[in-house]
């Protein structure tokens, strides 16, 4: 991959990861309050609603509904630019490697597992502390705030909580995630849209059990939240609250998040890239 095509995916996939990701911030935030339980006391019955609600009558207002967005999208341009960046390049070595065509299955499940742990684990640190601002209902947090709190209270090791867990979940979900999408795309020859929702529904809703148990080993420690000694304890405290429904809460709201979330990301990507190249032919 030239140098030029590098930057445009990287800069592509980084501007459509932000723009996503703003417009359904307050989707997120519930999302998450959801599966941590925020610091709140009955978490087997927070709604939407009521965390909706919760979130409203905070200091920050409606605004709450953003709380986290600013060092999300900060984490998101890396992550989603490195995403889709590796994506095509490991695409183009496994199809040569296997001897198989791009749009093959098998090298788009290959390539998204590989390409959803390259960006995870350049962006872990940023995704944690994002995690842990938008996660926890008490806590009105900086991001250096909370910086410096798992420094001096978790050392280095801190900023990689969950890390393992959370290459268990992406390597799944990105690899469903491009695989599906290609599959809609030049198979069934739907548009970038419809094969973005369709692919981020079925990804999202497959993977969310361990979604939620390292969202709950992220905020882990913090105040007001529960503290986990790994995944095995994690697992069966969150099952002894409510059950395998437990493990789902906020699959709800992920569903409506995560369906135009991936439909806007991938169209985006798609659209600026091929903006770019129109762009770059021309001069």
């Amino acid at each position: 991959m030239s140098t030029n095509n590098l930057m445009c995916n990287v800069g592509c996939g980084g501007t459509a990861g932000i723009i996503s990701k703003t417009i359904l911030s307050p989707f997120e935030r519930i999302k998450v309050m959801q599966q941590t339980g925020g610091g709140l006391k009955n978490v087997k019955s927070v709604s939407m609603i009521e965390i909706a609600l919760t979130i409203i009558k905070s200091k920050q207002g409606i605004l709450g509904f953003w709380r986290g967005n600013f060092i999300n999208s900060f984490r998101v341009f890396p992550d989603r630019g490195i995403l889709f960046a590796s994506n095509d390049h490991y695409k183009t070595f496994i199809s040569g490697l296997l001897h198989r065509s791009k749009k093959d299955t098998l090298v788009g499940l290959l390539a998204g597992s590989m390409a959803g742990c390259t960006a995870c684990m350049c962006c872990y640190p940023i995704d944690l502390i994002r995690t842990r601002i938008a996660g926890i209902h008490h806590e009105e947090s900086s991001f250096w705030k909370v910086f410096n709190t798992i420094r001096a209270t978790e050392g280095i090791r801190g900023y990689y909580r969950g890390l393992g867990l959370t290459l268990m979940n992406v390597l799944p979900y990105s690899g469903i995630t491009f695989s599906v999408y290609n599959i809609c795309r030049d198979k069934f020859e739907m548009d970038n849209l419809s094969s973005g929702a369709i692919s981020g529904m079925i990804t999202g809703t497959l993977t969310f059990p361990i979604d939620t148990v390292r969202r709950s080993l992220q905020t882990s420690g913090s105040s007001h939240m529960t503290k986990y000694n790994g995944f095995a304890d994690a697992t069966i405290s969150l099952y002894k609250q409510g059950g395998i429904s437990r493990l789902f809460n906020g699959a709800g709201i992920n569903i409506l998040r995560i369906a135009p979330q991936q439909a806007i990301v991938f169209a985006t990507y798609e659209q600026l890239k091929i903006m770019y190249k129109s762009n770059f032919d021309q001069n």
